[in-house]
C-alpha cells in the first residue's frame, strides 16, 4: 500500500503530542489549594476594609460629639457673659460666695436665672444647650468687689449625651470669669 502523503507517526512524536495536551489541561482552571489561597487573600483585604471602615465611623461620631459639646458651651458662656457684662447687679450667690445659679438684675427689665436643671442649661425658661450635651458641676462664684467690680467666675462641665450621640464619649471642663461693666 502506498503512503499517500500520510505520514507514520512514531511513539516519540505520540509522547510528545501527548505531554502537549497534558500541559493545556493543566493551564485550565484553578486547583482547589489555589482557589483556597486565592478566597483566603481576598477576605483578608474585604476584613482590612470593613476594619478601616468602622474606625473611620466610630472616629467621626468622637468628632461630631466633640464638635457639639464645644459649639453648645462656646454658645452658652458667650451668652451668659454678655448678659453679664450688661447687668446691673449679681443678685446671687452673694459675694464671695459660689451657687449652682446665677441670677443678674437689669434697670427696666426682668432678671435672668440662669442654672441647669436636669443636665439642661436654662437662662430663665430659655434652653442655652442642646439634647445633645448634659451640663454638669455648674458652680457661678461672686468674687468680693475689691476695687468696685463685680467679678464672676463660672465653672461648668459637659459631656456629649450617649443616647442621643452614638457610641460617643466625649467631656469637657471649662472655667472663665466675667466683670460686670456698671
Amino acid at each position: 500500500m502506498a503512503n499517500c502523503g500520510k505520514k507514520n507517526i512514531s511513539q516519540k512524536d505520540l509522547a510528545g503530542f501527548t505531554q502537549l495536551n497534558n500541559r493545556k489541561a493543566d493551564l485550565t482552571g484553578f486547583t482547589l489549594i489555589e482557589a483556597l489561597v486565592y478566597i483566603g487573600i481576598v477576605g483578608f483585604v474585604i476584613s482590612g476594609f470593613i476594619t478601616f471602615g468602622l474606625l473611620i465611623a466610630v472616629n467621626n461620631s468622637k468628632f461630631i460629639a466633640m464638635e457639639e459639646v464645644q459649639a453648645n458651651t462656646q454658645i452658652a458662656l458667650n451668652y451668659i457673659s454678655r448678659m453679664a457684662r450688661q447687668a446691673d447687679a449679681i443678685v446671687s450667690p452673694g459675694p464671695g460666695s459660689a451657687s449652682g445659679s446665677l441670677e443678674l438684675s437689669f434697670s427696666g427689665g426682668p432678671n435672668i436665672i440662669f442654672a441647669a436643671i436636669n443636665g439642661v442649661l436654662y437662662a430663665n425658661s430659655d434652653r442655652l444647650t442642646s439634647d445633645r450635651v448634659s451640663i454638669s458641676n455648674l458652680s457661678f462664684t461672686d468674687l468680693a468687689p475689691g476695687n468696685g467690680e463685680n467679678n464672676i467666675i463660672i465653672n461648668l462641665s459637659a459631656q456629649a449625651n450617649g443616647a442621643a450621640i452614638a457610641g460617643a464619649n466625649y467631656s469637657q471642663n471649662l472655667r472663665t470669669a466675667v466683670t460686670l461693666r456698671r
